[in-house]
């Protein structure tokens, strides 16, 4: 990993490509500097505290759920219950850029995304390999808002596109 992601910060915002709308390059701004703290704990404490940050992100993740719950009146305690914490997330965001499907099979909540990333971008434009981002950020954060709902919800990673796969597909489902 490298530790001189902190001093790239405007340099990386200077170079975010041409062709984005100002709402994205406000993402990727706000990204990049999630990724100059992420990166600032890691400098300081080692990569030990990549546990620390993801634990952040789940302690935000779980908030903004029993946020949502009461704001959206969202009941129950099933994948229904789920899937519409994730609507409500992402209908909470009007200007949000990234709108992925969210279907149940199944059983099982499953989200695909393959539009617009910050992430993935932010990543790029400095150099950060991928496997220090979404395992300790998005995928975190949305398994604790979910939790919020019911406790007993599992998750798991079944398709990246930083591992070249044409969609991000995240599978959620509620244990026995």
């Amino acid at each position: 990993m490298s530790l001189q992601v902190i001093s790239l910060r405007y340099d990386g915002e200077s170079k975010i490509p041409d062709g984005y709308t100002d709402k994205e390059k406000e993402e990727i701004e706000t990204t990049i500097r999630e990724f100059e703290h992420q990166f600032a704990f890691v400098e300081e404490f080692g990569e030990s505290a990549l546990t620390i940050w993801k634990r952040i992100n789940e302690e935000r993740g779980f908030k903004k759920g029993k946020f949502l719950i009461k704001k959206y009146g969202i009941e129950g305690d099933d994948i229904q219950a789920v899937k519409r914490l994730i609507e409500a997330y992402i209908e909470d965001d009007p200007g949000r850029t990234a709108k992925p499907d969210i279907m149940i099979k199944k059983g099982k909540l499953i989200i695909e995304s393959n539009g617009f990333c910050p992430l993935i971008i932010s990543a790029k434009i400095l150099k950060i390999d991928m496997k220090y981002t979404c395992p300790y950020s998005t995928r975190p954060y949305f398994l604790a808002m979910c939790r919020a709902v019911n406790q007993k919800v599992k998750h798991k990673n079944t398709k990246w596109r930083a591992e070249g796969e044409k969609v991000c597909q995240e599978v959620f489902w509620i244990e026995g």
